[in-house]
């Protein structure tokens, strides 16, 4: 994991920079390479199975309710951690792409939540139908993110060997 404060990489289960002491923002997807992309789809996958139990009868209304408010509770911390990440003002044109992306993401599964929250059990399921949709269309944003990060990290590291390269050179 590099660190989006100063750039260092860091081992990726540590939650602090060992170079600045920035805390580095833990995703849910396993990176199996920097130039690899698997897009997060596992909660999506959980609310449109909860979505689909609350629609077939299998879950209440209430059960449907309480998941989605632990999920939208949870949601929220993950975004405030993000949002706390202090970026330095010179990098932060270096990642605004990325943040206006992401954040765009986190407010569309917001709003499908939202939605989701206000469902009252009756046969009308539109608002279900219609939250879901926003999730999705924020998973994808948000995926979007995460492949521009990838694209950055993937510079980055190119510049780093080069940098190096050019050291060696010269001792």
């Amino acid at each position: 994991m590099f660190c989006p404060k100063c750039g260092c990489e860091n081992n990726e289960l540590i939650s602090y920079c060992v170079r600045c002491g920035a805390k580095i923002p833990h995703f849910e997807q396993a990176e199996t390479s920097v130039r690899e992309h698997t897009p997060i789809n596992g909660r999506l996958h959980l609310i449109e199975n909860a979505v689909n139990s609350v629609k077939d009868g299998s879950w209440s209304l209430e059960e449907f309710l309480d998941f989605m408010q632990e999920l939208h509770n949870t949601l929220l911390t993950k975004e405030q951690e993000i949002r706390d990440i202090v970026i330095p003002e010179e990098a932060t044109g270096e990642f605004q792409e990325e943040l206006n992306v992401g954040f765009s993401g986190i407010y569309l599964y917001n709003q499908g939540i939202g939605l989701m929250l206000g469902y009252e059990g009756d046969d009308n399921t539109e608002m279900l139908d219609e939250g879901l949709e926003y999730v999705r269309q924020g998973n994808e944003r948000i995926n979007e993110a995460m492949r521009i990060n990838l694209a950055s990290r993937s510079k980055l590291e190119e510049e780093i060997a080069r940098n190096a390269g050019d050291t060696l050179l010269e001792a």
